[in-house]
């Protein structure tokens, strides 16, 4: 008889195919809803309405390292969410703590700018470096100060942080700011989730494009991920009641 791993890869083949079919319709599939995705494109309004700038920022998100998948999607979450505010007065402020992330961020938004033929509204001083320090507290402080000297609009934090993304928070909830937040450390996630006003947790920040990008095959791929994680998940619980259940039948 084929063994359960046998039986689990030939299911996950077989969905999969499944999957890619899905994923060539050309109407989009309803995704779950996100609060954070929701609210962006508001925050994109206030900051053109108020002329105040959108900050985002990278954190210590960093090309050349483990997290260069993270900072390759936390810059395109950043290049949606800057798109709709290239109109603004005042132009959306991009930050990391990494020097290597710099020519990222900068062409993150000349991408931005570029996508909605303001070009000559670029301005690459937008992108900005701040040191790390210990603990990223020196990268943490000088983004409490962002409130008070460019007069941001709210706080869009996509990228690795961790306890100290507590400060920043803190921060703008005292100004009433709102604040997006995220991180791929547990510790990031924890203080996001407790104090942001809209959290992304997990996997959510990769399926930013989907949801951001209003692209079809986007849409259907997320659709997809997440049908094929519960059906994974199905598939595990059948498998342990087997094994239990032969267990206590011998």
């Amino acid at each position: 008889m084929a063994s359960d791993v046998q039986i689990i890869t030939i299911l996950i083949i077989l969905f999969t195919f499944a999957a890619s079919l899905i994923i060539r319709r050309r109407r989009p599939l309803p995704m779950r809803a996100i609060s954070a995705y929701d609210v962006l494109p508001d925050l994109a309004n206030e900051s053109i309405e108020a002329s105040r700038p959108l900050h985002i920022g990278l954190g210590g998100a960093e090309l050349g390292s483990e997290n260069t998948m993270l900072a390759l999607v936390a810059a395109e979450a950043a290049y949606y969410a800057i798109q709709p505010a290239t109109i603004s007065d005042a132009p959306p402020i991009v930050t990391t703590s990494e020097t290597s992330t710099i020519p990222l961020a900068v062409d993150t938004l000349r991408r931005a700018y570029a996508s909605r033929g303001m070009i000559d509204a670029y301005r690459g001083t937008s992108a900005r470096w701040y040191p790390a320090g210990p603990r990223a507290l020196a990268y943490s402080g000088a983004l409490t100060t962002l409130p008070a000297d460019d007069h941001i609009s709210s706080h869009v934090l996509v990228g690795e942080y961790g306890v100290e993304l507590a400060l920043v928070l803190a921060s703008a909830s005292r100004r009433g700011l709102t604040t997006i937040a995220t991180s791929n450390s547990l510790t990031g996630q924890a203080v996001a989730y407790a104090m942001a006003d809209h959290a992304l947790l997990g996997d959510e920040l990769f399926g930013g494009a989907a949801y951001l990008g209003k692209l079809p095959h986007l849409s259907n791929r997320n659709v997809t991920i997440d049908l094929l994680r519960w059906v994974l998940i199905v598939i595990i619980v059948l498998l342990m009641a087997y094994n239990l259940a032969q267990q206590f039948g011998s």
